[in-house]
Formats: structure tokens, sequence, C-alpha cells
């Protein structure tokens, strides 16, 4: 996958290496906000917090609540969506929300560099771009 595109990197939302992946995001637009939910794991990107873990707990406009996945911090901090990512492990289901594979949905079981190797549920194999 190129990461030079926003539109690519959503369809890679999901994995990473030792089991772990995030995607890195251009900046935020209105448009991008729909690709955040409550519950989704995210990662800081920008900022005195990056790398810090969390799960958006509530969004409001630009604002995120998450609450950090980290012993330091007890409380829910406010982000701002361009200062977040999407954070995911394998062994995540995905949909594709773009590309190529558009609609298709799969579990993450590998990655390759910045690509996501995804076991496609409607024909087993295995898709990545």
């Amino acid at each position: 996958m190129s990461n030079d595109k926003t539109d690519d990197a959503e369809f890679y939302r999901k994995v990473f290496g030792n089991g772990t992946m995030s995607i890195i995001k251009t900046k935020t637009s209105k448009n991008d906000l729909l690709s955040f939910s409550s519950g989704d794991s995210i990662e800081v990107c920008e900022g005195e917090l990056i790398n810090l873990q969390g799960i958006i707990i509530d969004i409001n406009g630009d604002s995120i609540r998450v609450l950090p996945k980290h012993e330091a911090f007890k409380d829910e901090i406010l982000l701002k969506a361009n200062e977040i990512r999407k954070y995911f492990s394998i062994g995540n289901h995905v949909k594709v929300l773009n590309v190529r594979f558009e609609g298709a949905t799969g579990m993450i079981v590998g990655i390759d560099g910045r690509k996501a190797i995804v076991l496609s549920d409607g024909t087993k194999d295995e898709v990545s771009q």
C-alpha cells in the first residue's frame, strides 16, 4: 500500500508487524471524522502525547474524548481528530471503505511493510494493495 494517500490508508486500517498497526493520516477534514467511532482504538500521532494509545469514548465535532491505555493517565482526555490515527491488531475484522476492494470484509492476518494482509470473508483469499 502506498502510504501517501488517505484513501488507500482507509483500507488498511487494522494491523501491523508485531501484531499491531496504525495508519498515518493526512490532516483531518470534516469528512475524515466519519472514519472515527466510539470504541475505536487510536494512537496519538501529533503533539506532546505522541504514541499514547487509547479508546474513543465520545466524539463532539472535532473534539474526541479518549480513555488512555496508560497507567499514568486515570482520566479521559480531549484530543483533536488531526492528532490521532486508528490503531489495530492482527485478528481484527475489517471492512474496506475505499480503493479497489471497497465493501469487502475480512480478518487482518499479517503485514508487509505498510501493507495490511486481509483474509477475505467471501473468497478466503489474502488481499492487499
